[in-house]
């Protein structure tokens, strides 16, 4: 399908949507007013009874059915808002779609705006980071992320980083082909992810919550948040087993506690009220000793049931997610099905389970009520029984799941490219270093009605393409669509092209450099360094290098610089790379062995127009002079 129809039917779809929401928003409207009516009612009528000095008190009754009524109407209230909100969530996801096909990067998900910006500023990433234009916040990697938890985002990352290895570049194409050809589950399963994701909000406004002004904070009662919860979720909720607990906690003695702590209760309960029941206040003496108790292992579970009780909220859309996801029967790159070690009823009743624990662990959010519920019950003991016996039986299959649901989350961007892109073509790997070829090649970042493809002669090891032209007739535009490909393809993802044939490769790239006030380095030195760290990972390396230099060494003077390229394109053969040049200087086409190109311009009636395709031979004109004149600067 083409993109632009894409966009229009995704169009259709949020109005749609816009319609259902203003349609339910109505309807919540009426019902808050329903609800607060049968409210009022409820207490009129007790009032009502009382005043009136009715003889009998079966007058009341109403008043039960009345509240009834009244608890309905909120209960569909609480339904009828959550349902608005997932409407809004669908409605959000589709505007970012649009958002990434149109190119809108203003349009973009605000939510990792902070990290794109601050990933540009990374040291040690390597040079065609900046040279491709991929990073920053309307980047080619800001655009196709759809990532949401952190472990997931730092492998997709790192799918482009990493110096690539066959098998696992085969493996993630497999893996993203046969994504892409379930689409539809595929975009479901992205709005699923992004119910998830919309849950934070949430489990950040409960992290908020403090102890009111007029209750003094004593003995550190509220506990600490972590950071690395924040940052680590869904991960850190199975840091550490719920058994580790009772062995810090009790020692040796942990197994005879763990059994015997709810007879203990009971004693003490029965000693207590017998001796009020007897007139006693010895029982007041050892319930204060019991409660003393509390406090030898107080830290320590606040410490670890503090994953599940900050995540308590986001924990209900996690399950849903990993439900769906089970349900969908989608392979990694293992090849193996995502939560295959799961009955899709098993793992439904164990997170159900495992959210009853959730919701009480909760409780250690109110540091009163936490504390009173175990100096009371032992509250915290009760729970980590419970949750110990939960893990000792599912435990190890959820740490399972917490991978595969990184791992998917992982590979649905490159799968959604092949969505937004479906131009878009896998490419074929080469066991050996033979060739690079590209058919109908474009740059992504390029709106879609304004892309010209150009193709890519077979190019073999050694054989190096020359590329002259005119400026802005294409060159380097050129440059970035094949060092682009390189990376995506190195990924495991579709490529910008309707075919592409390359081996494993690693790309190298001298495009955009940067002269250094603060350090004192100078423009030409700043790409001298640049070529001598290239050259030397080349050498080094036994996989295929694709190498783009465009218009190197133009911070010096031509008579050197002619020589000096002449010295780098003869390394370059010999270390026999994939490598295409750009420059200026027409006496390096008369070096032996270059594959010539070239892009050019044309001007008709005073004004330059460019068709940005790419010729064979070299090119015959410059425009230069032709550009200072148009801008007024006629130097005749």
């Amino acid at each position: 399908m083409n993109p632009l129809n894409r966009v229009r039917r995704l169009g259709s779809e949020i109005s749609r949507l816009g319609k259902i929401i203003q349609k339910e928003e109505s309807a919540l409207s009426l019902l808050s007013t329903f609800r607060i009516l049968s409210f009022l009612f409820f207490i009129a009528w007790v009032v009502g009874v009382y005043l009136f000095r009715t003889v009998s008190d079966l007058y009341y009754l109403p008043s039960i059915l009345i509240l009834a009524i009244f608890y309905r109407l909120l209960s569909t209230y609480q339904k009828r808002r959550e349902k608005i909100r997932r409407l809004h969530v669908w409605s959000e996801f589709l505007t970012a779609q649009i958002s990434r096909i149109e190119l809108d990067g203003k349009r973009y998900p605000k939510a990792k705006r902070e990290y794109y910006k601050n990933l540009v500023l990374e040291t040690g990433l390597p040079a065609w980071t900046k040279d491709l234009d991929f990073l920053g916040e309307k980047g080619i990697f800001s655009r196709i992320d759809t990532t949401v938890i952190q472990k997931g985002t730092s492998r997709f990352l790192g799918y482009f980083l990493e110096t690539p290895d066959e098998s696992n570049v085969i493996a993630r194409q497999n893996a993203v082909y046969g994504l892409s050809k379930k689409s539809r589950v595929v975009q479901k399963l992205l709005r699923q992810f992004r119910l998830y994701e919309a849950s934070f909000p949430a489990r950040r406004e409960g992290e908020e919550e403090k102890l009111p002004s007029y209750i003094p904070k004593i003995g550190n009662l509220q506990p600490e948040r972590s950071e690395k919860n924040k940052i680590d979720f869904p991960f850190n909720l199975f840091e550490e087993e719920p058994n580790a607990f009772w062995k810090s906690s009790f020692g040796k003695m942990a197994g005879v506690f763990r059994v015997l702590f709810p007879f203990w209760l009971v004693l003490i309960w029965l000693l207590v009220l017998g001796s009020f029941l007897f007139g006693q206040t010895w029982g007041f003496g050892i319930f204060i000793l019991h409660s003393a108790f509390f406090g030898s292992y107080r830290n320590r579970s606040l410490k670890m049931l503090q994953p599940i009780a900050e995540d308590s909220e986001t924990l209900e859309e996690l399950g849903k997610l990993l439900l769906y996801i089970r349900s969908s029967n989608l392979t990694g790159t293992k090849g193996e099905v995502f939560l295959s070690n799961w009955k899709k009823k098993e793992l439904k009743d164990s997170w159900k389970t495992f959210l009853k624990i959730s919701n009480l662990a909760a409780y250690t959010q109110s540091p009163l009520a936490h504390a009173l519920l175990n100096i009371l019950f032992f509250f915290d003991l009760w729970i980590w029984r419970r949750y110990s016996s939960w893990w000792n039986q599912d435990g190890t299959s959820l740490k399972a799941s917490m991978s595969d649901l990184a791992e998917l989350d992982s590979l649905l961007p490159l799968t959604n490219l092949s969505w937004i892109e479906p131009g878009f073509t896998f490419p074929k790997l080469e066991k050996s270093n033979t060739t690079i070829y590209a058919k109908d090649l474009v740059h992504p970042l390029i709106p879609y009605e304004k892309r010209v493809p150009n193709d890519l002669e077979p190019m073999q090891p050694g054989k190096l393409l020359l590329l002259t032209g005119s400026n802005m007739s294409g060159k380097t535009t050129y440059l970035r669509a094949l060092g682009i490909s390189g990376i995506f393809a190195m990924a495991g993802g579709p490529v910008p092209a309707s075919e592409f044939i390359t081996p494993i490769l690693e790309v190298h790239s001298s495009i955009r450099n940067e002269d250094s006030v603060e350090e004192g380095i100078s423009f030409f030195y700043a790409e001298v360094r640049r070529l001598g760290r290239i050259l030397q990972d080349i050498k080094n390396s036994d996989k295929g290098r694709l190498v783009l230099l465009d218009e190197i060494l133009k911070g010096t003077n031509s008579r050197e610089r002619t020589i000096a390229c002449k010295g780098i394109l003869k390394k370059l053969r010999q270390y026999g790379v994939f490598g295409i040049i750009t420059t200026h200087d027409l006496e390096l086409a008369d070096l032996p062995e270059l594959s010539l190109f070239h892009f050019r311009e044309e001007i008709e009636n005073g004004k330059m127009t460019f068709d940005y395709k790419i010729r064979s031979g070299i090119v015959q004109s410059s425009n230069a002079l032709e550009v200072l004149r148009l801008e007024g600067l006629d130097l005749d």
